[in-house]
């Protein structure tokens, strides 16, 4: 009995260390700052380089000029101007989701099996649409040549980056069609409404691995940063693949990083970050992912006091 009783306290001690070590941040210094110099996250290009620091870091001075260091090469001494121009930042957002496509509706009608293009996203030779055919049968396809009937009225269609994972939002496809509201007297048309108001509350949304899940109809959709886990947003809870997550990250412009296997996650919000166990860091700037060795990190950037001195870092955590 108190061999069994050890050998449980040995495994629960190692999951814990395990479960700390996997957790544990590491901070590496990018630059410290003298007496009077402010990092301008404003003008500093946070994209980082193959170093992971950002690709140019813009100094402001107590006396008005600024200072830009790239690729370890400082210069002082310039204007705004000539600190701006001094660097390219790029300007295509790698997290950025491609918008709708009305460019490649034609090339999905020309052959005749689809009468009418619903939804398309393109990227690159890469595309996903909806589309319908003569019998108003409702079709999801991609340029990978996968093809699935679904069952309901498309709503929305939603994508990662790539167009890898998609997800379409429908609603019920007995709902009567906007060509038949049209058509109803005044009455019936507040009837109607105020019909869908109080009982047409939730969706289905149907992912391009053939899952199924209900969201209410106001939430806020999307895929995370990874693009591999579909993220449902409602006022104190988010839910990742279905799966409720306590915590309320409803604020515009949320970012949520989910792990490769979704049981772990962090979230960024103007210039907080905060992680599932609730570690919390303030003044952190440009999260992304990185796969070295074979494993997957969250970084991030963040300014902060050190001795009296403030210091850029380079902060890092694997999942």
């Amino acid at each position: 009995m108190k061999k069994a009783f050890l050998l449980a306290l040995y495994i629960s001690c190692m999951a814990y260390n395990l479960s700390a070590q996997t957790s544990r941040i590491d901070y590496r210094t990018i630059v410290k700052l003298s007496p009077g110099e402010q990092i301008d996250d404003l003008l500093t290009c946070w994209r980082p380089d193959e170093k992971a620091a950002p690709s140019c870091i813009v100094i402001q001075q107590s006396n008005g000029t600024f200072s830009t260091i790239t690729n370890n090469t400082r210069k002082d001494n310039l204007t705004r101007e000539q600190a701006t121009s001094s660097f390219a930042c790029p300007t295509t957002d790698p997290n950025k989701v491609p918008k709708e496509s009305y460019t490649g509706h034609s090339r999905l009608l020309t052959n005749g099996a689809y009468s009418k293009v619903l939804f398309m996203r393109e990227s690159g030779n890469r595309f996903v649409a909806v589309v319908a055919d003569d019998k108003r049968q409702i079709f999801f396809i991609s340029s990978e040549g996968q093809k699935t009937l679904l069952d309901g009225r498309p709503d929305n269609l939603i994508t990662n980056q790539d167009l890898s994972r998609v997800a379409v939002v429908l609603s019920d496809k007995q709902a009567a069609p906007m060509e038949e509201v049209n058509k109803m007297s005044h009455d019936q048309q507040v009837a109607f409404f105020e019909k869908m108001r109080t009982t047409d509350l939730t969706r289905k949304v149907w992912l391009n691995d053939n899952k199924t899940l209900t969201v209410l109809k106001k939430s806020r959709l999307s895929f995370d940063i990874s693009g591999r886990h579909f993220i449902e947003i409602q006022p104190k809870v988010f839910y990742i693949d279905g799966v409720p997550c306590q915590k309320d990250i409803s604020g515009g412009g949320t970012q949520v990083f989910v792990s490769k296997d979704g049981n772990d996650w962090a979230c960024f919000y103007m210039i907080y970050l905060s992680f599932k166990n609730n570690t919390n860091i303030q003044h952190v700037f440009n999260p992304f992912i990185t796969i070295e060795g074979g494993k997957e990190y969250l970084n991030w950037f963040t300014v902060q006091k050190e001795n009296n001195s403030t210091v850029l870092k380079h902060g890092k955590r694997q999942w």
